[in-house]
C-alpha cells in the first residue's frame, strides 16, 4: 500500500516495498493526503500528429519528421514520455551527440529505470501534464542553424517554459530535452 509516513520532520512518500520516491515538508502539507489532483494535458495529437506518432512508433523512421513543426514534433514525444513507451522516446530524442546530449542520455536511461520500477502511466501522464502544460500555444525560435527553442507559459503555474529542440545532419528537428522526474 502507498502511503506517506513521518520521519525527521519531513513526510516520505513510500511504495509497499518501501522505496523512497520523494519528500515533502511538513509545510508543503496542508492536510492530510488522499490522493493527488487529477491534471490534463492540455493539449491532445492533431489527427496528423496521430498518424506521425503511430508512424515512427511503427518504424521509428526519422524522416517522417521531416519539414514537420517543431512544436508537433515536442508534443509526439512528451505523448511517449506519458505512454511510457521509452524506445519511441529514445529513438526520437536528438542524435546530436555532444557533451549536454551525453549527460541528457544518460539521465534519461537511470530515470527510466525509476519510472519502470514506480511511475504508473497515471503518474507519467499527470507528471508530463503539469510539466508540458501550455507546449501547444508554445513558439518555436530557431537560434541557430541546427538549435531552437520553444518557450511557452503554463497555465497552471504562469511560469514561461523552454524547451531545446536540435537539428540533426538529415536536417530535421528532434527534442533535446527532458524533465527530471520528482
Amino acid at each position: 500500500m502507498e502511503q506517506i509516513v513521518e520521519q525527521y520532520g519531513e513526510y516520505l512518500y513510500h511504495n509497499e516495498n518501501g522505496h523512497t520516491i520523494t519528500t515533502i515538508s511538513e509545510q508543503q502539507l496542508a492536510g492530510k493526503v488522499i490522493g493527488v489532483s487529477k491534471v490534463e494535458p492540455t493539449f491532445e495529437l492533431s489527427l496528423e500528429e496521430k498518424a506521425l506518432y503511430d508512424d515512427f512508433k511503427a518504424s521509428h523512421n526519422l524522416e517522417l519528421f521531416r519539414n514537420i513543426d517543431p512544436i508537433s514534433i515536442a508534443k509526439i514525444y512528451v505523448v511517449a514520455e506519458m505512454q511510457q513507451d521509452f524506445a519511441m522516446y529514445k529513438a526520437l530524442f536528438t542524435t546530436v551527440d555532444n557533451r549536454e546530449t551525453k549527460e541528457i542520455r544518460k539521465y534519461i536511461e537511470q530515470a527510466q529505470l525509476v519510472r519502470e520500477a514506480y511511475f504508473t502511466k497515471e503518474i507519467e501522464r499527470l507528471r508530463s501534464a503539469r510539466a508540458f502544460a501550455g507546449l501547444e500555444a508554445g513558439t518555436f525560435t530557431a537560434q541557430s542553424e541546427d538549435t531552437g527553442i520553444i518557450t511557452f507559459f503554463s497555465p497552471m503555474t504562469g511560469e514561461e517554459t523552454t524547451i531545446t529542440m536540435r537539428k540533426n545532419a538529415k536536417s530535421i528537428w528532434q527534442p533535446a530535452f527532458t524533465r527530471p522526474i520528482y
